[in-house]
């Protein structure tokens, strides 16, 4: 079987780990997978060097917003998109989701809301690199924020609610993980984040290195609970949120999308709907993160959900044997 996959490929961002990781383990299973990688894409895995031909052979899969789904590709991969959330350009987004093939989405969530608007769809969990962490109590209680350092991911709102949190006295430490400026020029720099959080920046750390996975293990053990105040529309902390759920970490977000499934609900926030994303309730987010800090919550008990990239390539592959009637 050969397969094309159309996609950003790094391991930094959404589209780009989902792709990688997946493709890597459809390689160890026998599948002839060739890449078309997009030209923002910082890092391609050594084991994913065979371009694709021109034109495209075999069975196309392409990762997709919603404004580039094209029925030239068998599948469309859409990692982060829940319709019934973007009411102000639901016709339109309804219809370019209807001139997709098939959509493969990373959750139950979406599915539910796919069902609904009679979209054919079907479910490929996203896997995890990482496992339950021991960690010890450190001299600074460590929040971690992972994303990019921008106003549409709600860093805004973050540096509101630890201004009301934290005073210089708390022993604590918020660690903003973003990545280069290179990769996302629409970052804040230093200065814009300074402003935003006052005085309290004295507690922030920045990272901007692209890091790989070892390294971000090294990161999580280090820290005490993940905060995520996402308040763009389509975009629900599921990478966050099953990081949290598979390292122990509890979770401060909204009370949005899949972070109900695998999050941490006692610390889920309300939100405001609002026309350009959304505003997680300030008062209650600053609440649980000082709620955490009081109590030193260290860790939350871990569920039987236990995704690996070896079980999520099974399961695209599985769909791919039934939808083209091929033998295993």
């Amino acid at each position: 079987m050969t397969i094309t996959w159309d996609s950003q490929f790094d391991l930094h961002s959404t589209y780009g780990i989902i792709s990688t990781r997946i493709c890597e383990e459809l390689l160890k299973l026998g599948v002839d997978v060739r890449i078309l990688p997009w030209p923002e894409s910082t890092f391609i895995s050594p084991a994913l060097q065979r371009i694709a031909d021109k034109p495209p052979k075999g069975i196309r899969i392409r990762m997709s917003g919603i404004d580039s789904i094209s029925n030239n590709d068998h599948y469309s991969f859409i990692p982060d998109y829940v319709p019934s959330f973007q009411s102000p350009i639901f016709d339109k987004d309804i219809a370019m989701l209807n001139g997709a093939n098939k959509l493969i989405i990373p959750s139950q969530y979406q599915k539910a809301a796919f069902d609904s608007l009679s979209l054919k769809s079907c479910v490929v969990p996203r896997g995890s690199d990482f496992k339950p962490i021991r960690r010890k109590k450190n001299s600074l209680y460590t929040f971690l924020f992972i994303g990019y350092l921008s106003e549409y991911k709600g860093i805004h709102y973050l540096a509101e609610a630890f201004r009301k949190a934290f005073t210089s006295n708390d022993k604590v430490r918020l660690i903003l993980k973003g990545n280069s400026m290179k990769t996302h020029s629409d970052q804040m720099t230093n200065n814009e984040l300074k402003a935003i959080f006052g005085q309290s920046y004295q507690q922030v750390k920045v990272i901007r290195e692209n890091w790989n996975c070892n390294e971000l293990k090294k990161l999580y053990a280090k820290s005490n609970c993940f905060v995520s105040p996402h308040c763009t529309l389509g975009m629900f902390g599921t990478r966050v949120a099953l990081d949290a759920r598979k390292t122990g970490l509890p979770l401060i977000a909204p009370r949005l999308g899949d972070v109900q499934l695998w999050g941490d609900s006692r610390y889920l926030v309300d939100y405001k709907l609002r026309d350009d994303g959304i505003e997680p309730n300030i008062k209650e987010f600053a609440l649980n993160m000082k709620k955490c800090y009081d109590n030193y919550e260290i860790s939350f008990p871990l569920d039987s959900y236990s995704w690996t990239w070896t079980e999520a390539a099974n399961k695209f592959l599985k769909i791919l044997y039934e939808d083209f009637n091929l033998g295993r």
